[in-house]
């Protein structure tokens, strides 16, 4: 895809090359880059992607976005600048992925506890009246009783826009995710609307300095 395509509707900045490049695919993992792929700078918990943008380039990326004021010493690499990684990954992973939410009806499921029982109900609700559902939540990703798994409740948002791009390939009509209070704060579905939120409860939970640093945090993330 042109990274053009790929820059629609996101506010950025070029700082050096050409948006008239194919990009192949994107990651914020410097060691899954490949030759024409998009490196993501993400500042996480524990390291900053910006640290690793030379590991990316040397594996082959072509485009490099920061949002950092940072010398690259390379002129043939595209430089794109946003505000915040992170939460722009969310959009720039969906015009990759041609925004499949958009081609989804969208579940949304937040709360302390049940979660997962919750979404697995509905699963088995909607599937007794002949629909095709896919779920995102603890248990993993389930499309067409294929599993994929992932760490995190709610993965990263590329990783939710690739799933999502499999269920539509895959005639899924219903989307049903857990979406924990994590991925509400740091902007992992920052750019998908819910057809319909089902909130189970909220409980002193998930207090600590990787989570939310107060319980104050931790209600307004929800």
């Amino acid at each position: 895809m042109k990274l053009s395509n790929i820059l629609k509707n996101i506010k950025y900045e070029l700082i050096q090359g050409s948006l008239d490049i194919d990009i192949k695919d994107i990651s914020y993992n410097s060691k899954n880059i490949d030759k024409n792929y998009a490196f993501i700078a993400l500042i996480g918990i524990d390291t900053d992607g910006h640290k690793f943008i030379n590991e990316a380039i040397n594996n082959g990326a072509n485009c490099i976005f920061i949002c950092k004021d940072i010398k690259i010493n390379n002129d043939l690499i595209t430089i794109i600048k946003v505000d915040d990684t992170r939460t722009k990954l969310s959009y720039i992973s969906a015009n990759f992925f041609n925004n499949p939410q958009d081609k989804l009806i969208k579940i949304g499921i937040t709360g302390t506890k049940g979660k997962t029982s919750t979404s697995w109900m509905l699963k088995k609700i909607l599937e007794e009246n002949g629909e095709k559902v896919g779920v995102i939540g603890t248990l993993g990703t389930y499309i067409n009783n294929e599993k994929y798994s992932h760490k995190n409740t709610t993965p990263e948002s590329y990783q939710i826009q690739k799933f999502m791009n499999i269920m539509v390939n895959n005639n899924v009509k219903y989307l049903i995710m857990e979406v924990s209070s994590q991925a509400l704060k740091v902007g992992r579905i920052n750019n998908i609307i819910f057809d319909y939120a089902i909130f189970t409860n909220l409980s002193i939970d998930h207090i600590g300095p990787r989570e939310h640093p107060t319980f104050e945090d931790y209600i307004n993330s929800k």
